[in-house]
């Protein structure tokens, strides 16, 4: 039920929202205003959230040192996984934190130079906990305030108006696919006030959930979304529905979004001639904020979403890379004054560079992801590789509709797929089996397998390597949500 508080208080966020992502605008066409307005925004982070922070008092040499607001940022510790989670359980244990059924935070924010900020009269906050899939055998939940969705949709607007989607009041409708039977499936609908009260709806198409594939697409297609987001497996399973049963009123968005899983260029080729509308993905994490980085119309890398997020490439010492260089990202995320998120190791590997894009936009880019931790195969010399990279524009030729490639230990690798008939006898599949020999050589067993059907289960991932002998990763034996 909506009351005037409410209403006040959605029309006050509304507001705030309007101002961070005209404020996005602004700095993104503009590399003075870009960095100027990042380096503000980190250097009131660092002194006032960071140097505050119990978990950070050991590192005050570092942050009172002089320098630059990056070059204090990079003197700063790698943040592991394992740190975070014992950050974020100090502070829901602190006797000031409520628990989280009742998670209110009493909030005073300073006035942050150059920020653009809507000060809330009064009141309470509800703390939002997000929780990972712990996909990588390491669950982890997260504390975030507001901030979270005041970021979100003030990057999520400016995202639609650079590709000319207006918010008109109750004009704009999105339709997320998902699947599988945990609990971030379940379905659910909400009006979204940032988004000119739009409709957000998400939608669990596994056919046991529903009488019949008919019910299923006349759901699906009934909406009419202006925007379609999921998973790219989830997406292929949609578009087979759809084949199955073409619905009477075409689906027809002005834009998909993916993200979670890697996106293949025959898959986005897919999505775009089955559903007539531009595909874009995004890359982010649960634990860092959601979603960090969006691709543009361009399709050149990923754009950070700055002021809001920090992207770094580092060395395996975490010593921060230089543009263009390969390594693993970090991200300090700087909407995260609860429990401080500063350079978090994601496992991601990838390159970034801070040169202007062909898309007019001057923010940060990550041009290339070139796997995690656990999906970078291991040669037998000990150097890794990224499987995208080497087996993907093989694989996006092949006529599969799902596929995993995993690497067991140092001697097998395994290549699954579903797919209306075999591939074995291609061409390509031929070429997939001889770069795999080129590259491990003839000690590996390859094998090609044609199943049925995939598990739905947890996170997906196209690429996974899992040690044998170890598994640190947690994944050993493990079913995998593996469609492509």
């Amino acid at each position: 039920m909506l009351t005037l508080g409410s209403i006040t208080r959605d029309a006050c966020y509304v507001r705030h929202i309007q101002a961070r992502s005209e404020l996005s605008a602004r700095i993104g066409r503009s590399l003075a205003a870009h960095d100027q307005c990042t380096s503000i925004r980190l250097d009131w982070f660092l002194r006032s959230v960071v140097a505050d922070f119990p978990g950070y008092q050991t590192h005050r040499y570092a942050l009172n040192s002089p320098g630059t607001p990056r070059e204090t940022l990079e003197r700063l510790p790698i943040l592991e996984k394992a740190d975070l989670r014992e950050l974020v359980d100090a502070v829901l244990r602190s006797p000031g934190c409520p628990q989280p059924d009742e998670a209110y935070w009493m909030e005073q924010e300073p006035d942050v130079p150059g920020e653009v900020e809507c000060v809330l009269q009064g009141g309470p906050q509800r703390l939002w906990l997000a929780s990972t899939t712990g996909s990588t055998g390491q669950p982890l939940t997260m504390v975030f305030d507001r901030r979270y969705f005041i970021s979100y949709f003030a990057n999520w607007l400016c995202f639609l108006a650079q590709n000319g989607i207006e918010s008109r009041p109750y004009a704009l409708s999105q339709l997320h696919v998902s699947g599988g039977e945990h609990r971030k499936s379940q379905p659910y609908q909400l009006l979204q006030p940032a988004v000119g009260y739009s409709l957000y709806r998400k939608v669990n198409i596994e056919r046991n959930r529903w009488p019949g594939v008919a019910a299923l697409v006349d759901s699906i297609t009934d909406e009419s979304p202006d925007v379609l987001t999921g998973t790219p497996s989830r997406l292929e399973q949609l578009r087979a529905l759809l084949e199955e049963r073409p619905p009477a009123q075409a689906l027809a968005p002005r834009l998909i979004m993916t993200s979670a899983e890697t996106l293949l260029p025959a898959a986005r080729d897919r999505f775009q001639r089955v559903f007539g509308a531009p595909v874009f993905d995004q890359y982010g994490l649960t634990e860092v904020g959601g979603v960090v980085a969006r691709e543009c119309r361009a399709h050149a890398g990923y754009h950070v979403q700055s002021p809001d997020y920090i992207v770094e490439v580092i060395d395996p010492k975490g010593i921060a890379l230089r543009d263009e260089a390969e390594g693993e990202l970090v991200v300090t995320n700087l909407f995260s004054r609860i429990v401080p998120i500063v350079r978090y190791r994601t496992g991601d590997f990838g390159v970034l560079t801070h040169t202007p894009c062909a898309c007019g936009l001057v923010t940060p880019r990550i041009v290339r992801l070139t796997g995690r931790t656990i999906t970078r195969f291991q040669l037998p010399d000990r150097r890794t590789i990224s499987p995208f990279d080497e087996f993907g524009p093989l694989i996006g030729r092949l006529p599969v509709d799902q596929f995993q490639m995993v690497q067991h230990g140092s001697s097998e690798i395994v290549f699954s797929y579903k797919a209306v008939d075999a591939i074995d006898d291609l061409p390509d599949a031929r070429a997939l089996r001889d770069t795999v020999i080129r590259l491990f050589g003839d000690a590996v067993t390859f094998r090609i397998a044609r199943v049925k059907d995939f598990p739905h289960e947890r996170k997906f991932e196209s690429w996974l390597r899992i040690d044998d002998q170890s598994d640190s990763s947690g994944t050993r034996g493990e079913s995998r949500d593996c469609q492509q």
